[in-house]
């Protein structure tokens, strides 16, 4: 990787034609978040699973690939699932640069991917953004950008991670990171990259690029103006009795809304937690159940509890991304739960229709799928 030093520049949005239509080809990229301690070393059972799910009514062929080449094909049966699994040397670990990046591609057809942690038993997933469909329908009007904002959750301990990764060489990308952030300073071969410092960096195909600390990385902003992908999440987050850790994939700005409907997931006492992003200055946005409130800055945080049992309805003036972290026993005793971050889709952006599987261990992944408006929300809950 190459850094330089870059001075913030701002991207304005519009909105174009979008078609959820996926190719032929569907492309994945996948970071695998760290789940190691800093010096590399650890005694905790750790595991990484990829679940492809085959969306075509004939057999596809899946080949998930490394830098050093293929690591496994994967023939895939008509409306079938697959997995693979992989040991914590693929991963991360800690703030690091490598070329650990996973391609996972299939030329004949559409497919899902699911990407599973398990660390001592304990199991979080994502739902996978395939490259055809990164292009968003806020996208600038003469050249293509990917903006992402980040929203991290680790104020009951542990870390917050950011993790980037390629999908063409000579890969421009910029990030910003807060200013309360400490400065976080690592090796890169030879020399050595800081954050504050380092806000201009191009990446190869398969470099991965990952970020950690203690401090909230809620805010980062991170554009490139070739597609990457990228995931946020934390480890180490104490839950009650239990070390939890979570993982999400995040869309573009370009994916983001103006309309949502949140549920709350969690078990336990205290409800959920909400972080909406704004991408606009004086966006106002209204929630039920809430005052109004007006962001009135571009990439502003405001974070909101939902109780137990309730839901809401948002609606913002201007595009907003909503991630909803849920199942904390945050300030609540005797109580464990599943921890849980999803960044929740707009009512504009939802996918339509789209296939997920059962993990091995038969986790209590929960979705919701969530219909209507104002008082005529209706509900339905899926347990997989």
């Amino acid at each position: 990787m190459e850094f330089w030093t870059v001075l913030p520049i701002t991207i304005v949005l519009c909105c174009t034609v979008f078609s959820t239509t996926l190719g032929i080809e569907t492309t994945y990229v996948v970071a695998l978040l760290g789940q190691d301690i800093q010096n590399g070393s650890t005694t905790a059972s750790i595991e990484y699973e990829l679940v492809i799910v085959n969306e075509e009514s004939t057999q596809i062929t899946v080949i998930i690939t490394s830098i050093d080449g293929p690591v496994k094909t994967l023939p895939v049966g008509s409306n079938a699932r697959v997995s693979h699994k992989l040991g914590h040397e693929m991963a991360m670990n800690g703030s690091e640069i490598s070329n650990k990046s996973l391609e996972v591609q299939s030329n004949d057809g559409k497919f899902v991917l699911q990407v599973f942690t398990k660390r001592d038993g304990y199991i979080e997933g994502l739902l996978a953004l395939p490259i055809q469909q990164m292009d968003g329908p806020n996208q600038v009007i003469n050249r293509t950008v990917y903006e992402y904002v980040v929203a991290t959750f680790c104020a009951v301990g542990g870390y917050c991670q950011i993790a980037i990764a390629a999908t063409e060489n000579n890969t421009e990308v910029f990030i910003d990171i807060p200013k309360m952030v400490e400065e976080i300073a690592f090796c890169n071969k030879s020399s050595y990259f800081r954050l504050h410092r380092d806000t201009g960096f191009t990446m190869n195909k398969f470099d991965a690029f990952q970020l950690e600390t203690t401090y909230d990385l809620t805010g980062t902003v991170i554009f490139s103006f070739k597609p990457i992908a990228v995931f946020v999440g934390s480890r180490n987050v104490t839950n009650g009795n239990i070390v939890a850790h979570t993982m999400e994939q995040l869309v573009p700005s370009s994916h983001w809304g103006t309309e949502f409907v949140v549920q709350t997931l969690g078990s336990n006492g205290y409800g959920d937690i909400l972080k909406i992003v704004s991408h606009y200055t004086s966006t106002v946005v209204t929630m039920s159940g809430f005052p109004s409130f007006n962001m009135t800055n571009r990439y502003q945080n405001v974070t909101r509890r939902l109780s137990k049992g309730t839901r809401s309805h948002i609606q913002a003036s201007h595009p907003i991304q909503v991630v909803q972290i849920s199942g904390l026993s945050y300030a609540t005793k005797n109580e464990s739960s599943t921890l849980t971050m999803t960044v929740v889709p707009s009512v504009q952006n939802a996918w339509n229709d789209f296939t997920v599987s059962c993990h091995d261990m038969q986790t209590s992944s929960q979705f919701v799928v969530v219909s209507g408006k104002k008082t005529q929300l209706k509900q339905l809950k899926l347990w997989i």
